[in-house]
């Protein structure tokens, strides 16, 4: 397992949480079955002295040929989540640490009469080739000051775990959410039951798409990246060095590369498992890499 090492102002909160998190997800004890609903099993968990459970939604993704780390920025990315996250409205990268550890702002809808929900967080990521734990929580930070038109909601703990498993990949979708303010209990009741139902709606967005551009190897600096999921557009910023992007031919059955800056030229290669790999080298400087259908 992986975690980039850095020195934050927020890595031990990061880190402890990860820490919990990956003992939320790597077992059923202490969990209770609730349901199970569109192929995703749901179950809960009491914490004493916590008036809100634990909820978790595990599943399944089959029929695509994919590594664990190839669906983990199909959880985050804005232009993925709001193709399968309903309640999603924006979110924003305030500060990138490293590679995979951020400082970051969501942005929930809420219906009326209910005021929309913020969180300010951090998110992490600890990886191998088997297996990726992507853990999300609350903190506050000046970079993200309190909105006068929402709630700001704490995330206590949340996290998504995708392993290598018979027949596929495992999801498994942990979270705890205190929304503050006024929720009305139907609301909050839904909410319970909704959230974990996320793991399926990933699993279903990766079926219909495909997974999104998985940057993988970047031996310079990673600036950032974005995805449109319906144009099936992809950018990343990096400074120096070579990467190497995994593609999903679902999402991408052509792919033109542009490059803004200075770099070699792209290579790309169709690779066995219904994917493609660029590889771009020689990167002077900041380059802006944009792939298009």
């Amino acid at each position: 397992m992986t975690i980039i090492d850095s020195d934050n102002r927020h890595a031990k909160v990061s880190r402890d949480q990860l820490a919990y998190f990956k003992t939320l997800a790597d077992t059923l004890d202490g969990w209770d079955f609730a349901s199970e609903q569109d192929d995703v099993k749901l179950y809960t968990k009491d914490i004493p002295d916590s008036p809100l459970p634990i909820v978790r939604g595990d599943t399944v993704l089959t029929g695509i040929k994919c590594a664990p780390m190839d669906i983990a920025a199909a959880a985050i990315l804005p232009g993925c989540r709001k193709m399968w996250d309903e309640p999603f409205d924006a979110s924003d990268i305030r500060e990138l640490y490293t590679r995979y550890e951020t400082l970051f702002w969501c942005k929930l809808k809420a219906p009326w009469p209910v005021s929309p929900r913020d969180i300010s967080g951090t998110s992490i990521r600890d990886f191998s080739d088997d297996v990726v734990y992507l853990s999300m929580t609350s903190v506050e930070d000046g970079l993200n000051p309190p909105d006068p038109t929402c709630v700001r909601a704490n995330l206590i703990v949340s996290g998504w775990k995708f392993y290598k498993t018979e027949g596929g990949i495992g999801i498994t979708y942990v979270t705890q959410i205190d929304l503050a303010g006024y929720i009305p209990y139907w609301l909050l009741k839904s909410i319970q039951t909704s959230v974990p139902l996320c793991a399926g709606k990933l699993a279903d967005y990766v079926k219909e798409y495909g997974f999104p551009p998985n940057t993988r190897v970047c031996t310079g600096k990673f600036l950032g990246e974005s995805v449109e999921t319906e144009s099936a557009e992809y950018t990343v910023e990096v400074e120096g060095g070579e990467i190497e992007c995994l593609v999903s031919n679902k999402m991408f059955p052509t792919v033109q590369v542009q490059v803004t800056g200075e770099a070699g030229e792209p290579a790309v290669v169709e690779q066995e498992d219904e994917s493609k790999l660029i590889t771009i080298k020689g990167i002077t400087g900041q380059v802006k890499v944009r792939l298009t259908r």
